[in-house]
């Protein structure tokens, strides 16, 4: 089965992170829209069957002036949540003005201070959160107090980048490249730190950890966990790389990619990541050799000749070409350097695919256990959530029910201390997953810190302090991608499945598209149609992506058939069509789908095809929300070095029924599904209600897998659209409580002809 996920590339993660850190207040009504006291006009039906009309047709700003215009109606339940809706949507108006106004103090601020680094850095973060709250994104960057801050940090960056400040000139560059992301201004520089990044981390990681540090102390904020070496041995995650291996990835790579990205580019790329890997100093405490200046220069001047080179013969340029300056560059580097040719392979290998696309790479011998098990659609460890604490301590988030730590007493709020005796104080998230999975049947040792847990009453016998060692056994743990509204009991399928029991309106939320979730999905809509369904809300955002045998089946659930999706190559030819799979139970029920700038890939693939067939008039669907991802690609898996290594190169892409392609391209305008009605919701809306969300969604369990004990109430996702925090569902949810009155209507039509 193909498996269709959005892999984040780096700017992705520094903006999420940027905008976790910083936070603003929000959700938007388009201009010209208005907010009137309702007044007794037309009738609810006729107001209704409009209203989802202007919404099928993509007209927002009619759609939000129909909202304000909208008259009194004799259901409570459509009056309650047009209030709401209103409420929440002009005090987002008023409360982006209100940070826009902080944010402009702010910057004026920052630009008068003494400017050091670390302040130009923090001044970038207000440019970036007044650009992400700000409706003009390109009248941010035109705002000449922004251009002059701008023009400091790029020459604070270079600077520091010459000095070998290598963190601080990641960490301007990343914030100048967020700023210039839709023009990729700073596209090249940010490679180059990401390169060098990533070396450091990979030979150098106590180097890495000292700097990090530093830049903490700098801040005079708490010093990082003490350094902890475990996986960190680079020489053995390097041992098996050839070159023969590196020549068979590039030369696939200039022929089958689908943008057909020329192989001296490829090799262009390689070079440049190899030249970065020999002038970072800090790497000689990996290799000694790094240290001497006059070797450094002889390699490098060997790295311009077969740049020259290659730029002089491009069109002659062939994989036996990247063969014999592969030789040519290892032979002067043990002449020189001394690098081991493992790592100069493998940084010349990054740098290669990095000129395909972001999701083109080759996953390397110590990189291939964790991709297989991202890709298997399944988990094999002991079966818990885990975040850092406040201390960066291990922390259980909670236990899956059923699953192996769950059955041997691991809580909620538990700090993993050690695994088979290392202890685990420094561990990285992805080093503690490494070391607590492996495969199933085998066992793991862990050393358990169980704190008083505060929502638990203090006089709870069970509810004591202590370290103790558990061993666990490893199995197969189920992945549940779908979930309802609110948590009913300790199962991962005990879900109350109404947002509006009363209106009979539907709730389902895809996380991802595993192996599960069709079979899931259709108990939860069994469950729904047996209690009666006059609408649903299919809430996709946040959807990495999965499976495409299981995006297909759930787009089947709606669309009777025709072409779900299809594939492209880079001749344009269609390679393959995914059609309907005939059970769509749903073709007759209004939905109105849920996507924002995360839904990514397959849960693309799934709102874009129920969009095309609702806009061919088959289907009664609306997409409420803000532009996807733009991850419409295909990757291939093949192996390298036998199996020992593997790579993806990206060969097609995706098409909508529309014959419309979802991937987003460097400088495209256009890419991604737009929904039919733009509501935008601000930076720290979205962290206020992803946070809720997430909390309520985790039931705390004891080891007998009943609910813990507590004082306190679990978080209520009610508060979704009571308190205003989410204006996209409160949207999603009014519309469909339109429809309702017309779905009950039209089913007890159905019922009477019947029984005539």
């Amino acid at each position: 089965m193909n498996r269709v996920g959005a892999g984040r590339g780096w700017a992705h993660r520094v903006l999420a992170a940027m905008v976790m850190a910083v936070g603003t207040v929000g959700a938007a009504l388009p201009a010209g829209a208005q907010v009137t006291t309702p007044v007794a006009a037309a009738s609810q039906s006729d107001w209704a069957r409009d209203l989802w009309t202007t919404a099928s047709r993509g007209d927002s700003r009619a759609f939000f002036d129909a909202i304000g215009r909208a008259p009194n109606f004799s259901d409570e339940h459509l009056n309650t949540s047009l209030a709401r809706l209103r409420d929440g949507l002009s005090k987002k108006e008023t409360d982006r003005q209100t940070k826009l106004d902080q944010l402009a103090a702010d910057l004026d601020k920052a630009l008068t201070d003494q400017q050091s680094d670390i302040a130009i850095s923090k001044a970038l973060v207000t440019a970036l959160e007044k650009q992400l709250v700000s409706k003009d994104k390109q009248g941010v960057l035109n705002d000449p107090r922004v251009q002059e801050l701008v023009n400091r940090a790029d020459a604070a960056a270079r600077a520091a980048e010459a000095r070998a400040d290598w963190l601080i000139a990641s960490e301007l560059f990343y914030r100048l490249n967020a700023l210039f992301e839709q023009s990729g201004k700073y596209k090249e520089d940010i490679d180059r730190q990401n390169h060098r990044m990533s070396m450091l981390r990979m030979y150098v990681p106590q180097r890495l950890w000292e700097l990090r540090n530093a830049r903490q102390l700098a801040e005079k904020t708490e010093p990082l966990p003490p350094y902890n070496p475990v996986g960190d041995d680079f020489r053995e995650k390097l041992k098996f790389i050839d070159r023969s291996m590196i020549v068979r990835a590039v030369a696939a790579s200039g022929s089958e990619h689908v943008s057909k990205v020329p192989l001296h580019k490829i090799l262009h790329g390689g070079i440049e990541a190899v030249r970065v890997l020999v002038q970072t100093e800090d790497l000689k405490g990996a290799f000694s050799g790094l240290a001497d200046a006059a070797k450094r220069e002889q390699f490098v001047s060997r790295l311009q000749y077969w740049h020259d080179k290659i730029d002089k013969e491009a069109e002659r340029v062939d994989y036996s070409t990247a063969d014999m300056m592969l030789n040519s560059l290892l032979d002067e580097n043990r002449k020189t350097v001394g690098v081991m040719d493992q790592a100069i392979l493998h940084e010349f290998g990054n740098g290669a695919m990095e000129q395909l696309d972001p999701f083109s790479a080759i996953i390397w011998p110590d990189e291939l256990a964790r991709f297989q098990r991202s890709t298997q659609g399944r988990l094999i460890g002991i079966g818990v959530e885990i975040q850092y604490d406040e201390l960066s301590n291990i922390k259980i988030v909670s236990p899956i029910e059923g699953a192996p730590a769950q059955r041997k007493g691991l809580r909620t709020g538990d700090l993993i201390k050690k695994v088979n005796g290392k202890p685990t104080y420094g561990f990285t998230l992805d080093q503690a997953v490494d070391n607590i999975t492996g495969p199933a049947g085998t066992e793991v040792s862990l050393t358990i810190e169980r704190r008083p847990n505060p929502l638990v009453p203090a006089n709870d016998t069970d509810n004591k302090a202590g370290e103790f060692d558990v061993k666990i056994t490893r199995a197969e743990i189920p992945l549940r991608s779908v979930k309802g509204w609110a948590r009913t009991g300790v199962r991962e399928d005990d879900w109350n499945w109404y947002i509006d029991k009363d209106s009979r309106i539907g709730y389902v939320r895809l996380t991802g598209f595993t192996e599960s979730t069709t079979t899931d999905l259709d108990q939860a809509i069994n469950k729904m149609l047996d209690g009666g369904l006059n609408g649903l809300i299919l809430d996709l955002r946040f959807n990495p992506g999965g499976l495409l045998d299981q995006a297909v089946e759930v787009a089947s659930r709606f669309v009777p058939s025709g072409v779900i999706v299809s594939t492209e190559d880079g001749n344009k030819r269609i390679v393959r069509q995914e059609r309907a799979t005939g059970d769509s139970k749903l073709a007759s029920t209004p939905c109105v789908v849920l996507v924002n700038q995360d839904s990514a890939s397959a849960s693309e693939i799934v709102s874009g095809a129920l969009q095309d067939f609702a806009h061919q008039g088959r289907i009664k669907c609306v997409l409420v929300g803000q532009r996807s991802y733009g991850k419409g690609s295909v990757q291939d898996v093949r192996m390298l070095l036998g199996n020992r290594a593997a790579m993806k190169l990206t060969t097609q892409h995706y098409l909508l029924p529309s014959g419309k392609i979802i991937h987003r391209h460097p400088g495209d305008k256009i890419w991604g599904v737009n929904p039919d009605i733009e509501v935008e919701m601000l930076p720290q809306q979205i962290v206020d209600a992803v946070l809720l969300r997430r909390d309520a969604d985790v039931m705390p369990l004891d080891e007998n897998g009943q609910p813990l004990k507590s004082d306190k109430p679990l978080p209520n996702p009610e508060d979704l659209l009571t308190k205003g925090m989410d204006t996209q569902l409160q949207t999603a949810l009014l519309l469909l409580q339109t429809q309702a009155p017309l779905a009950t209507a039209q089913a007890a039509e159905k019922e009477e002809r019947v029984v005539r």
